[in-house]
């Protein structure tokens, strides 16, 4: 369960499919990456320590910012699952499935 003094934070993000996840090897693809920290380097640190245990290489984080604890606002189902996964779970994050342009 989230710590009173964490918050969520929300990332966009890019990086490289591993070798061995279901994605293409080497394809490059967007992320929005939820963690929960007291701060916003503890959460960075959080989610790229994250994605990159889940096989994905070179995680650059993009933007940030810092989202309401209550996710009933969201409309999209699967961004406030990944938002209450990240509450209870510390992180969590979404890969769109289609490969960035190698010049994006």
């Amino acid at each position: 369960m989230l710590a009173s003094e964490a918050e969520l934070f929300v990332f966009t993000a890019q990086a490289v499919a591993g070798e061995n996840l279901s994605y293409r090897a080497g394809a490059r693809h967007a992320l929005l990456v939820f963690a929960t920290a007291p701060d916003a380097e503890r959460a960075a640190r959080m989610a790229v320590e994250q994605v990159t245990a889940e096989g994905w290489l070179h995680v650059d984080l993009l933007r940030s910012k810092v989202m309401s604890n209550a996710t009933d606002h969201i409309t999209d189902d699967t961004v406030r699952a990944a938002a209450e996964s990240a509450l209870s779970d510390g992180c969590a994050f979404i890969i769109y499935g289609i490969p960035m342009k190698p010049d994006a």
